[in-house]
């Protein structure tokens, strides 16, 4: 499998890139630092962390995102009905919207 593992820009900066087993991402490092994912067994990104935070995501047992954690430790949370429509995004401050 070919993958990309270093790219160059028309300054001459460079990124380089690591993968795991399955192809997926886990990191990717450039001069401003590095950002690292990690994944669950489904393939979906979990973390997404970088030199000074992390954004988290959760999911359902049918790969919906159910919450979602920003870099300030905000979350929302998602909630479906039994087709997979999303039916409620609750915020921080606990608003909710319904759809």
């Amino acid at each position: 499998m070919d993958i990309l593992a270093l790219i160059t820009n028309r300054r001459g900066q460079q990124r380089q890139f690591e993968y795991d087993a399955a192809g997926r991402i886990t990191r990717w490092t450039d001069p401003d630092g590095s950002v690292s994912f990690t994944y669950d067994a489904n393939g979906n990104v979990l973390t997404v962390t970088d030199s000074n935070s992390t954004i988290t995501r959760q999911y359902d047992k049918l790969n919906r995102v159910t919450k979602y954690t920003d870099t300030q430790g905000n979350t929302l949370q998602y909630a479906y009905d039994e087709v997979g429509n999303l039916v409620t995004l609750t915020y921080p401050d606990g608003k909710q919207v319904h759809y």
